[in-house]
């Protein structure tokens, strides 16, 4: 039988790794030098706008913008387009995203449909910070290593 690759996604809002688990008992493997990096938000404003009406003496406040938000939506979808990739070339069968509950919901959200619907689990705890050998102890609820 043909071991069934699951790639797993560790992601906060600046880093995210990827890595390979083939089956029981075969650890999770880092793919070779497959790190994508966040560009740093760029969208600067000290205060809100303000729009002036075209007729009479109104003015409206506009809504600040989040750059933090808007960088992270950003990373999100290329991490999306990472995985839409892997995905095709048949590199992963099952995916496991593991990054915290916000930058997750910003995966999940930037996922083509293709790919959501091979998502095997969602961790919601930020293990960027972790060496390869003690991701198992994080991960082994959800996957067989």
């Amino acid at each position: 039988m043909k071991p069934i690759k699951t790639m797993i996604v560790i992601a906060n809002s600046g880093t995210a790794r990827f890595l390979i688990n083939t089956g029981r008992g075969k650890g999770l493997l880092p793919i070779g030098g497959k790190t994508l990096y966040a560009e740093p938000p760029t969208m600067y404003a000290d205060r809100a706008g303000m729009v002036h009406s075209r007729v009479g003496p109104g003015v409206s406040a506009v809504e600040q913008t989040n750059p933090k938000s808007f960088a992270e939506a950003e990373f999100a979808n290329k991490i999306s387009e990472f995985l839409e990739s892997a995905f095709e070339k048949g590199e992963f069968k099952r995916l496991v995203v593991a990054a915290g509950p916000h930058m997750l919901g910003q995966i999940r959200d930037a996922l083509s449909d293709k790919v959501s619907k091979v998502v095997w689990a969602e961790v919601d705890k930020d293990l960027t910070h972790l060496p390869v050998e003690d991701l198992p102890e994080h991960l082994d609820h959800v996957l067989p290593v």
